[in-house]
């Protein structure tokens, strides 16, 4: 994908990462992607609210953090699929060569 055509920016630095979106178009994904999230916890709270036994409610709240894991994994293979990759230890690596070679 072209770099103009990434929908959104991945800063690592280590073991953390941030995805931001970088466009119109990133925002309008992420909105969907939140849509989706929302239509589970909609279903979640409907289920819980009809669940009058224990071991239902327990099977519903499985279920929603189960999917909701699924969901969250899968949506940011997405957005790193789709991102501008930005590497602040390889950065700071070339930083530090060029400061070595300014030096002498």
């Amino acid at each position: 994908m072209a770099d103009e055509a990434k929908l959104f920016t991945c800063v690592k630095s280590g073991l953390n990462i941030r995805i931001n979106p970088r466009s119109a178009a990133g925002w309008r994904a992420l909105g969907l992607w939140m849509a989706g999230f929302f239509a589970m916890l909609g279903l979640f709270l409907t289920g819980m609210a009809t669940a009058e036994r224990p071991p239902l409610q327990a099977g519903f709240t499985a279920l929603f953090l189960l999917a909701t894991a699924i969901w969250a994994v899968t949506m940011i293979r997405w957005m790193m699929a789709r991102s501008e990759m930005i590497n602040v230890k390889e950065l700071l690596a070339l930083k530090r060569q060029l400061d070595r070679n300014k030096r002498g």
